[in-house]
């Protein structure tokens, strides 16, 4: 028997939860109220876990980078989960999931590279580089003040591709955006996780439920009306 993997994603404006056999994504659900992650993830696996009638054999927490309150929440919750089932967390890279949506979202072609972006406020974001092939990481996640010829250099051999809740901006000011794909709309889900989750597990990559910290990138800073 395949194992069953419960996967949450709570680091951007939309929370959302699915349950995968294996690599088969059996269930999921995905909040379409933004901001209400401390209302509405846990009632998601709740429903989740009474659909498919068994306990998860493992948690995947995505773990950042992204919202600062949505990392502590989704943590938070996988923690519970796995201390109550008495079950192992792993934790998955928001930005490499949301890789993985962009290349089934576009097809195997093995001369993209993939730019996922979440949204660090002003002309700031996080992100990182991805070849199609394998996901490998090829420009380490940063943060990263945009400027209107970033990741030109990429153009030349590979066709470009941009998605995730910073994409939108960057779109406006990239001064080659006719030479690139944006796939502005496709943000960070659960569904994007499992297969990552999977390997993780198959592979023993088990994180310490105690001792798990998000992937913040940056220390926050709270402002004037500060929601992240």
């Amino acid at each position: 028997m395949q194992p069953l993997i419960l996967c949450l994603e709570s680091t951007d404006i939309y929370c959302s939860a699915a349950l995968f056999e294996g690599t088969a994504l059996m269930a999921s659900r995905n909040e379409t109220q933004p901001l209400a992650h401390a209302e509405k993830l846990a009632p998601m696996v709740a429903a989740l876990c009474a659909e498919a009638g068994r306990i998860p054999d493992a948690v995947a927490i995505s773990r950042g980078p992204g919202s600062y309150t949505g990392l502590r929440i989704g943590a938070s919750l996988a923690k519970g989960l796995c201390f109550g089932w008495n079950i192992p967390m792993l934790a998955i890279d928001t930005l490499q999931a949301l890789a993985w949506s962009m290349r089934q979202e576009t097809g195997a072609e093995h001369h993209f590279l993939f730019v996922p972006m979440t949204d660090a406020r002003r002309m700031e974001v996080y992100t990182a580089v991805y070849n199609c092939k394998d996901l490998n990481c090829m420009l380490p996640v940063a943060p990263r003040i945009l400027e209107p010829d970033d990741f030109l250099e990429y153009a030349s051999a590979h066709r470009v591709v941009f998605a995730g809740s910073g994409a939108s901006k960057w779109k406006g000011l990239c001064s080659w955006q006719d030479q690139a794909l944006f796939l502005d709309q496709l943000l960070p889900k659960a569904e994007g996780m499992g297969v990552l989750a999977f390997e993780a597990y198959r592979e023993g990559e088990f994180t310490d439920a105690a001792y798990f910290e998000p992937f913040y990138l940056k220390q926050f800073q709270p402002g004037k009306g500060s929601v992240t």
